[in-house]
């Protein structure tokens, strides 16, 4: 499947072209529900040996991790509306620092013998600075 570009400000039908691109609230939970259809437009089952995994990094080359969430953690995946739910605690969004925009992009992995990874959306994010801090 062809990435698509998500929206995270809004909640999303994951598709072949999907949506632009968003911020990250430093230290606010930050939440997404999203729907993965098939190309029948029927919600796709995730459960069972699906796995998922979200990289942010400053580039696309960089070696350096900004963020890493995985489907053991901040994702959830499911059988039905919404399939993937992506939580990310406000600790954890507070200790995000950048400048900038970033890049990130989902991947899903079907845990097959043979597995086959798809890229179900890309595109890049920017951190908005948390001013009210504790």
């Amino acid at each position: 499947m062809t990435a698509g570009r998500l929206d995270f400000i809004n909640d999303a039908t994951i598709g072949s072209t999907v949506g632009v691109n968003n911020a990250i609230e430093q230290g606010a939970t930050f939440t997404r529900n999203l729907v993965y259809k098939d190309s029948a437009g029927a919600v796709v089952d995730l459960t069972g040996l699906y796995t998922a995994r979200m990289k942010i990094r400053i580039n696309k080359n960089s070696e350096t991790e900004l963020a890493s969430w995985t489907s053991s953690t901040e994702i959830t995946l499911a059988a039905t509306d919404p399939n993937i739910i992506i939580s990310v605690t406000a600790a954890a969004t507070a200790a995000l620092d950048w400048a900038g925009k970033a890049y990130y992009d989902f991947e899903i992995d079907n845990g097959a013998g043979t597995p086959v990874v798809d890229r179900l959306f890309e595109g890049y994010i920017e951190l908005s600075k948390e001013v009210t801090r504790t």
